[in-house]
């Protein structure tokens, strides 16, 4: 946002709010909308079934660590491809900028590792939103919905077994202290959108407006939390070897596709829910003969992979899902 004031020469000035200083998480979206602020980020976690087809991206094991990046690329490129998408926040009479989101969530454990499915039998975990209680309960674990606020002390006392959370959360809100064993997997992301309010975007002249509506913003946003969720794993890494525990965990590719397999039903659950919408039957996707499916915009927008680590990314999941889901178009 800094770079938006550089941009205008002065013409704009941007105040900052903690989260929860002009209105509760869920309630982001709503006090921009009334005017008790221009503008807003909205984790969409907090307004489950709100707007069923942006929760695509918020799915388990799509997006790989570190991942921040690939999500804003990804959902640029969908709301390219899908107007339907972008209108699912613009029918609420608000005008949306762009897209980000936190790191892929791994496990983090207080007293025993997890290695496989079977490890989770018993274990009381701190999961987020809808997806992440959905996908614990099919893990075999059992999901304890906290704040984060929270998180600390129920694993410090004894009452939550661990965690799913980016490397970056654990160093916010300092569970790094309590945690002993990492398990690198990548299970979810919870995105957060941008949004202005309407008559405030339509006041601005449209040089300004352009500078809200440059995506490059979200794409550095996504880049620098990649780069901090980076550094921070690298920090619990010190801090494990530090205190004599073992190595982060980086679950092999045959363990990987369990657990793939196993939370399957909870995308399909996602695919359901928006074929119950009732958009008209209209492919929203055609498949290429080649056996990689590509995203909108991969060529130009890099989404198959990243330079830093060479991940495969999101691109191939996602559009195999929209295979299976109609959107107006």
């Amino acid at each position: 946002m800094r770079w938006i004031e550089s941009e205008s020469k002065g013409q704009i000035q941007i105040t900052l709010f903690p989260s929860s200083t002009l209105a509760a998480p869920p309630d982001h979206m709503d006090a921009v909308k009334k005017g008790l602020a221009d503008m807003c980020d909205q984790m969409i976690i907090f307004t489950p079934g709100r707007f069923p087809l942006n929760e695509i991206t918020q799915l388990p094991m799509i997006f790989k660590y570190p991942g921040s990046a690939d999500f804003s690329l990804t959902h640029a490129a969908l709301i390219e491809k899908y107007p339907a998408i972008k209108q699912e926040f613009e029918k609420e009479g608000i005008k949306y900028l762009g897209a980000h989101a936190n790191a892929p969530a791994h496990v983090h454990m207080t007293k025993t590792p997890i290695k496989t499915l079977e490890d989770f039998k018993g274990k009381v975990m701190i999961s987020s939103g809808t997806t992440g209680i959905e996908m614990m309960k099919r893990l075999g674990g059992s999901p304890e919905n906290r704040p984060p606020t929270e998180m600390y002390d129920a694993l410090a006392k004894g009452v939550c077994d661990g965690q799913l959370l980016e490397w970056e959360g654990v160093d916010t809100w300092h569970t790094a202290e309590v945690v002993n064993y990492s398990t690198e997997v990548g299970m979810y992301v919870m995105g957060m959108f941008t949004f202005m309010n309407k008559k405030t975007y339509d006041s601005l002249p449209p040089n300004l407006q352009k500078l809200f509506d440059d995506q490059r913003i979200y794409r550095l946003w996504g880049y620098k939390f990649d780069l901090e969720d980076i550094r921070c794993k690298q920090k619990l890494a010190d801090a494990y070897k530090a205190r004599g525990k073992p190595e982060i965990y980086v679950l092999p590719p045959d363990e990987l596709a369990r657990w793939t397999n196993t939370i399957m039903p909870v995308r399909q659950s996602w695919v359901d829910k928006v074929n119950g919408l009732g958009a008209p039957a209209l492919p929203c996707w055609k498949t290429p003969s080649s056996s990689r499916r590509r995203m909108p915009g991969t060529r130009s927008h890099r989404l198959l992979r990243i330079d830093h680590k060479g991940l495969e990314l999101s691109a191939e999941v996602i559009s195999g899902l929209l295979t299976s889901i109609r959107i107006l178009t």
